[in-house]
């Protein structure tokens, strides 16, 4: 094996590349998803939604979402007015395909709200 190819096996080793059946975040590429207030994603093309405890969910991805950049705002659904809060998203720590979101309330305390996240890669 000469130098060069022994450096590329070595850097996709340590990099943690996969072969598991997600794609990698694409440059220019993402998916999203609106979640309603119980943890049901209403619409979009990020895989799954789960309420985890008050105010915080789990957005699971089909590609991965480690290295790519979170949007997420309080929504409405379906016409709604919706309620003013605040919202946090970050990766997950121990899944590369799980956006992890937070919904408090205008006083900061936890609490159920719709949302719209968006991942861009």
């Amino acid at each position: 094996m000469n130098m060069k190819r022994s450096l590329l096996v070595a850097a996709l080793v340590l990099g943690g590349a996969s072969t598991s059946a997600h794609a990698l975040c694409e440059p220019g590429s993402g998916q999203w998803a609106v979640v309603g207030a119980d943890g049901v994603k209403v619409k979009g093309t990020m895989t799954s939604s789960a309420k985890v405890t008050t105010g915080q969910y789990r957005i699971q991805s089909s590609i991965f979402v480690r290295d790519g950049a979170f949007v997420a705002s309080i929504g409405a659904i379906n016409g709604d007015l919706g309620k003013i809060g605040f919202i946090s998203a970050t990766k997950s720590l121990s899944n590369n395909t799980s956006v992890y979101v937070t919904t408090y309330d205008k006083l900061g305390n936890p609490a159920d709200m719709p949302f719209h996240l968006h991942v861009m890669c």
